[in-house]
């Protein structure tokens, strides 16, 4: 039974990468109702800020939960994901650049400083309930 919810978080991590990776802001191309969508959500910088943020705590949850098991050190664990974390945020960038033709610049380093804060509070949130599960488990 523990293979099988393995499995299924597996699953989930590998759709919510492969999700990130895909450029879906050139999908914005193909349908005007996308387009619409894709620059309302999408048109502040802070939105912008905000999503790649929240992107990357979400993946850094799915990997310390998925990794908390195989990790019996924090630091390893911590070490872990963020290491993942800096890996897509990379390759999700450099998809990009290569999507849209452009040059690198700061936009995309600050994106991946975003992605690593996001990271942090996704790892600092996971923590601070695999605490409480623990405590209430009885465990600590």
């Amino acid at each position: 039974m523990k293979t099988h919810g393995t499995a299924l978080r597996l699953i989930l991590l590998l759709g919510w990468v492969i999700g990130m990776l895909v450029p879906l802001y050139s999908l914005r191309q193909m349908s005007p109702s996308f387009q619409a969508f894709f620059d309302w959500a999408f048109q502040s910088h802070f939105s912008h800020v905000l999503m790649h943020a929240f992107l990357y705590a979400v993946l850094a949850v799915l990997l310390a939960i998925l990794c908390a098991p195989f990790h019996t050190s924090p630091r390893r664990l911590c070490a872990f994901v963020m290491i993942g974390v800096v890996l897509v945020a990379v390759a999700q960038e450099g998809i990009q650049v290569s999507a849209e033709q452009i040059r690198r610049g700061t936009d995309e380093v600050f994106d991946i400083f975003v992605d690593l804060n996001g990271g942090l509070l996704g790892l600092m949130l996971y923590r601070a309930t695999a605490r409480r599960w623990q405590h209430r488990k009885g465990r600590l």
